[in-house]
């Protein structure tokens, strides 16, 4: 079973949901303005992915990418299909991790290394769930909402992530301490 009956410590100190909570690890991006594969791009030692995985292999019971494969995550396709931005790998690990028995995804993009624990910390404390309102990618996503997402990108309705999780109901949590986001060579 995924749910676990109390909080498990992790290797990096963080505790670990006692709600059973998947990361989802978004790094599905063409890196057109990067000029080459952002989440390989090195930063601080690390690649962006690593940055990512970090982030939430300390809080999750499982881990999903979207975007691309790697050893350390299960591998999601976009839904409902490719091409859908942000929104169509969230969509893909809704559901993903909805048919394994997760109740929330918590999201990161690739290219935001360094989140603070606190952030996440706070956002897996939002019962109904969350966003980052500064950086709406990182989230906290009831996995109820996968057929939602899935009909609000079927009908062709604007694919910005705030957008969607405005409509879905989802409240934005403030962050007024900076998020490094990397969008140009490290």
């Amino acid at each position: 079973a995924v749910a676990r009956s109390r909080p498990a410590r992790c290797n990096a100190g963080a505790v670990m949901s006692a709600r059973p909570i998947a990361g989802l690890v978004l790094a599905g991006g063409a890196s057109r303005r990067f000029g080459s594969d952002k989440a390989l791009a090195v930063y601080r030692g690390q690649t962006l992915l690593d940055w990512a995985f970090a982030a939430v292999e300390t809080r999750c019971a499982a881990v999903f990418l979207a975007g691309r494969e790697h050893r350390r995550a299960i591998a999601v396709n976009d839904q409902p299909g490719p091409d859908m931005g942000p929104l169509g790998g969230i969509c893909g690990g809704l559901f993903a991790a909805r048919r394994r028995g997760f109740s929330h995804v918590l999201s990161v993009p690739c290219d935001t290394p360094a989140l603070p624990g606190s952030l996440l910390d706070r956002l897996i404390g939002m019962r109904d769930g969350g966003y980052v309102a500064v950086c709406p990618v990182i989230a906290l996503w009831p996995t109820s909402l996968a057929d939602h997402l899935d009909d609000h990108l079927r009908s062709g309705r604007p694919r910005a992530v705030q957008a969607w999780a405005v409509a879905a109901g989802i409240t934005p949590l403030a962050w007024d301490a900076p998020v490094v986001n990397i969008n140009h060579p490290c």
